[in-house]
């Protein structure tokens, strides 16, 4: 996954997801992690989805809003 962070109270997250795309929709919940936080859940909305329609399996590029309460993501 790609990811661009943003100082702040929210981040945007830009991530590839390979499984079940089709089932994604603009504004559903997501749910972040981060290496760099073990421990440490994210909760935001989905943006943004593009299919990824040169490939096979469905996959899907993503952009997410999430909140970073105290600047937890840089």
């Amino acid at each position: 996954a790609q990811t661009l962070l943003l100082p702040g109270r929210s981040a945007w997250i830009y991530a590839r997801v390979f499984h079940d795309a089709e089932a994604l929709r603009e504004g559903q919940r997501v749910r972040v992690t981060a290496p760099g936080r073990p421990g440490r859940l994210y909760t935001g909305e989905l943006v943004t989805i593009d299919p990824d329609t040169g490939t096979r399996g469905g996959s899907a590029r993503v952009r997410a809003l999430v909140a970073t309460p105290g600047g937890g993501l840089r």
